[in-house]
C-alpha cells in the first residue's frame, strides 16, 4: 500500500452497545441481537435461537428497560455518550479523525466503517474497549471488525491486543483511583464480569490448561495470551502492587454470573458476606470495565451498595470506570500514535 497521509488514518473505539431507547420494544431487539450472537451463547443456533427468543428475551427485555431507565440521562446512554466524548477528546489529542462503533446496536461496526471509508480513510485503527481477552467481548469484536473490513479494498488495519497489564492502561486506572483511596477504608473489592467456565476451556489452545491444573491461572502457560481469568488475575496483581496493598487488604470476585458454572466468587455473593468479616468501609473498583454502563452504574453502583449496606456496611465507595478521563485519553492517543 502507498503512504497515506493523516487524514487518510483514522481510530474506531468499539464497544459493546446500548438499546437505542429505554422502550421495552428496543430493549428487546438490542437483547435478541446480542444474546444471537455464537461467542455470547455457545449452543447451536436453533436452541440458540428457542432460547433467546421464547425465553430469555420475553421475560428480561421489561425487567431489563426498568433497570436502564435508572441510568439514563438526557443524552440517553451513559456508554454511548461517554464513549463518543472519548473518541472527540482522543480526535483533538491526535488529530486523526476518531470514530466510535458499537458492536451490537447502533452505530454499528459495518455502517462506521463503511463511512469512514467514503471519506476517504484507508487506514484504521481499532481499540477494543476490553482490556481482556474474552470470547464473548474482545474476539467477537474483532472477528466482526474484521468481517467487515474484509468487504473494502485497500482498507489496512490495526487492532490493539489485549492490554490488561499494560502500563498506560494500568496508570489510567491508578490515576482514576487515586482520590477515592486516599481516605481511610478497609477494603476495596476489584470486580470484574463473569463469564461460563466453558468459555475458557473453550479458548485454551492447549486443551490441557485451563481448569484443568489446578491452580491454573497462576501456572505460566501459552493459554495466557486467550485466558480470561488469568488475566483479570493480573490486572488485579498489577494494581494491588500499584497501590502498595497487602495481602488481605483487596479481593477479587466476578458479576452478572448467571445459571450453570461461572467464574466466582460472585460480586454479590461477596458484598453480602464481607460485612460479617469486619469490612464496614468499601471501595469497589471494576477494572474490566473501561466506560460506564449497566453492569457499572446500575448493577454495582445502585444494587451494590444495597447488597453491601443492607448486610451491615457503613460506607460504600464505587470508583467511576475510566470514561474521558485524561489519562485515558492519553493512553489511547499513545497507542495510536506508535501505529498510525
Amino acid at each position: 500500500m502507498r503512504s497515506l497521509k493523516n487524514e487518510e488514518k483514522a481510530i474506531l473505539l468499539i464497544n459493546t452497545g446500548s438499546p437505542n431507547s429505554i422502550n421495552t420494544g428496543d430493549v428487546a431487539s438490542y437483547l435478541r441481537q446480542f444474546l444471537m450472537d455464537k461467542r455470547v451463547i455457545d449452543i447451536p443456533w436453533v436452541f440458540r435461537s428457542l432460547l433467546v427468543r421464547v425465553i430469555i428475551v420475553p421475560f428480561r427485555a421489561k425487567k431489563s428497560a426498568a433497570f436502564y431507565k435508572k441510568i439514563w440521562t438526557n443524552s440517553g446512554s451513559p456508554l454511548k455518550s461517554e464513549t463518543q466524548k472519548l473518541a472527540s477528546l482522543v480526535e483533538k489529542k491526535t488529530k486523526f479523525q476518531t470514530a466510535m462503533a458499537m458492536r451490537y446496536g447502533n452505530p454499528s461496526i459495518s455502517q462506521t466503517v463503511k463511512e469512514l471509508y467514503s471519506q476517504g480513510i484507508r487506514q484504521v485503527f481499532a481499540v477494543p474497549m476490553f482490556p481482556h481477552y474474552a470470547m464473548s467481548t474482545y474476539e467477537s469484536v474483532v472477528e466482526e471488525f474484521k468481517s467487515v473490513c474484509q468487504k473494502f479494498s485497500n482498507l489496512s488495519v490495526d487492532i490493539k491486543e489485549p492490554y490488561f497489564e499494560n502500563a498506560q492502561y494500568l496508570n489510567a486506572i491508578i490515576a482514576n483511583a487515586k482520590p477515592f483511596v486516599t481516605k481511610k477504608f478497609d477494603h476495596i473489592l476489584f470486580t470484574y464480569h463473569s463469564l461460563p467456565n466453558r468459555h475458557l476451556v473453550k479458548t485454551d489452545p492447549t486443551k490441557n490448561h485451563c481448569l484443568q491444573k489446578e491452580n491454573c491461572c497462576h501456572i505460566e502457560s501459552e493459554a495466557f495470551v486467550y485466558c480470561y481469568k488469568a488475566q483479570t488475575y493480573r490486572t488485579t496483581l498489577k494494581l494491588a502492587e500499584k497501590l502498595k496493598l497487602k495481602e488481605g487488604q483487596y479481593s477479587i470476585s466476578y458479576q452478572s454470573a448467571m445459571r450453570g458454572e461461572w467464574i466466582g466468587p460472585s460480586t454479590e455473593s461477596v458484598l453480602t458476606q464481607i460485612p460479617k468479616k469486619g469490612v464496614k468501609s468499601l471501595v469497589v473498583i471494576a477494572p474490566g470495565f473501561v466506560t460506564d454502563n449497566l453492569e457499572t452504574l446500575e448493577e454495582l453502583q445502585i444494587r451494590g451498595k444495597d447488597y453491601f449496606l443492607n448486610a451491615g456496611g457503613k460506607k460504600y465507595t464505587f470508583v467511576p470506570c475510566l470514561n474521558s478521563t485524561t489519562p485515558w485519553v492519553n493512553a489511547i492517543s499513545q497507542w495510536a500514535g506508535e501505529v498510525l
